[in-house]
């Protein structure tokens, strides 16, 4: 749920309704309409607000949140957007697709575990004699796996080289077992290139 906190010139930009299903025949957008986050900004002039979207709790290295591209119907790109993340703000990019679903997405410098993402917004002025709005739907992130620490010849990661690693090394070798990533290098313990005899 969206915890919107309205500031800056758009004193006339409000939350519109959560689950807004107004939106007709706009190809690819049906089915969103429980995600979708309105914002509306009726003073024709330049706004900016920000909200902050809660997430499962995990460790990731982007973000992407997907709008309605539809300026004929006055859902228009934000002008800017920036992703805030444990207190450090990232510049997002704004991929255009008219008619459609468009991209914002930024790409952190580094993976951050957060459970909150906090999205500040820059509506421009409406090109119209009417109000325009903001209609966002799902976010995204680039989930990222901790590589799992292991030691050269504990193949099982109990943290000990015992006999149950030789059988499972030698299993490997022989393809009834399969080893891969920090384990397979953990079992070539020769230092060779592939996992080979002389490692088990």
């Amino acid at each position: 749920e969206p915890k919107p906190e309205i500031s800056g010139w758009g004193a006339g930009v409000e939350v519109m309704t959560d689950g807004y299903t107004g939106l007709g025949e706009i190809t690819g957008y049906e089915g969103n309409n429980d995600k979708i986050y309105g914002f509306g900004n009726n003073l024709l002039v330049k706004a900016e607000y920000d909200f902050t979207l809660t997430i499962k709790e995990a460790k990731f290295d982007a973000i992407t949140l997907y709008v309605l591209d539809y300026a004929n119907g006055g859902a228009m790109l934000p002008e800017s957007v920036k992703f805030v993340v444990n207190g450090k703000s990232y510049d997002a990019v704004i991929t255009p697709n008219e008619n459609g679903i468009a991209t914002i997405v930024a790409e952190l410098d580094e993976a951050v575990t957060a459970s909150e993402i906090k999205v500040e917004v820059v509506m421009g002025e409406s090109p119209y004699t009417f109000g325009i709005f903001n209609m966002f739907t799902e976010i995204e992130v680039d989930v990222v796996e901790d590589k799992p620490e292991v030691k050269l010849g504990d193949v099982n990661g109990d943290g000990e080289i015992t006999s149950m690693d030789y059988v499972l090394i030698k299993r490997s070798f022989f393809e009834t077992f399969n080893l891969d990533g920090a384990y397979l290098k953990a079992a070539i313990v020769s230092g060779e290139a592939e996992l080979n005899v002389i490692d088990y």
